[in-house]
């Protein structure tokens, strides 16, 4: 069925699929990949419907075809609820299945419950995403949404101290993010 979209002209409601010949390559495509491939943190602020799930989309596959690895995840279907740990814990499960590691981020996190959560996410990032053979870029649809406050607080703590310790850790450049919000 999503095949049928590729072609089909009249898609409402729905970013339009990544190789689809109605997708229109605008300047916001070739900015946001020369970002991501320089590592840098990346946050897209648009209206509803102004096609940022679609540039998502088409942008994470021409970053696999430039050799990068391009996991998506999006909140609103993992965060609704939930202790932060418990939010955190989803959140890496789901970064990890993305990007096919098999790893039990569940006991790593809750072995390390003394220390804060912000911590915690970028000792992640340099104990276990750093040691991926390729580059990250890790795009993040709907970032900011209510249905996840708790999660989006303390990731913009975390995306804080990763723009701070990328200046003793010139490796947290392998990992871009792309934040996409309304």
């Amino acid at each position: 069925m999503a095949d049928a979209n590729n072609h089909n002209p009249f898609i409402v409601d729905d970013p339009v699929p990544s190789g689809s010949d109605m997708y229109v390559e605008r300047e916001a495509d070739r900015q946001l990949r020369d970002l991501y491939l320089k590592g840098e943190i990346v946050h897209v602020f648009a209206p509803p419907g102004m096609g940022k799930t679609s540039l998502i989309l088409r942008s994470s596959d021409r970053a696999m075809i430039d050799g990068l690895q391009a996991p998506m995840i999006h909140p609103l279907t993992l965060f609704d609820r939930g202790t932060v740990d418990e939010l955190y814990v989803t959140f890496l499960e789901a970064l990890n299945s993305e990007l096919r590691i098999e790893f039990n981020s569940r006991e790593w996190w809750m072995a390390r419950k003394e220390t804060g959560v912000t911590a915690r996410l970028l000792a992640y990032f340099e104990e276990v995403l750093l040691f991926q053979a390729r580059a990250i870029v890790l795009f993040i649809d709907e970032f900011g949404h209510r249905a996840s406050e708790v999660f989006n607080a303390t990731f913009l703590d975390f995306v804080h101290r990763l723009i701070e310790r990328r200046s003793s850790n010139s490796r947290l450049r392998r990992i871009s993010l792309v934040l996409l919000s309304s």
